[in-house]
């Protein structure tokens, strides 16, 4: 039967859920709007790569896109700072590496779960108005069936 992608991104915020423990919240799918919530993680399918193996079925190579935001400054008051969100974000990519490399492999899950290259921690990114700092960490899951 062939694997779809869903499975895998779910199973990915199981994961993160449990694992990336300075995240506020881990949603599977790209939220439209947070509320103000920081830091926040959401996991979006990035493309899959499907090899089929003579008479063995198949692999499915799923991407997903880890963003990752976080309040840059609370403003007026400074209880939160640049630094503080600076330090978070670090923080937190340092969980989601730890999270792939403690789980590279799930029995009865996925066969491979790996960063898929260098993350991109992009400038400011306003969500509802407000400044957050958004780094993408570009996961590949892979599956056998």
């Amino acid at each position: 039967m062939t694997t779809n992608r869903k499975s895998l991104r779910q199973a990915l915020r199981t994961l993160l859920k449990a694992e990336v423990t300075s995240a506020q919240e881990v949603y599977a799918y790209q939220k439209a709007r947070i509320y103000g919530q920081s830091p926040v993680v959401a996991i979006t399918s990035a493309g899959s790569e499907r090899e089929r193996f003579t008479m063995q079925g198949s692999r499915l190579a799923a991407t997903f896109d880890v963003h990752v935001f976080v309040l840059h400054s609370d403003g007026a008051t400074a209880t939160w700072t640049e630094e503080d969100a600076e330090n978070t974000l670090d923080d937190l990519e340092q969980q989601i590496a730890q999270a792939c490399d403690r789980n590279p492999v799930k029995v009865n899950g996925w066969g491979r779960l790996a960063y898929a290259g260098a993350s991109d921690a992009r400038n400011l990114t306003k969500i509802e108005g407000v400044d957050y700092l958004h780094e993408i960490i570009t996961l590949e899951m892979q599956e056998y069936n």
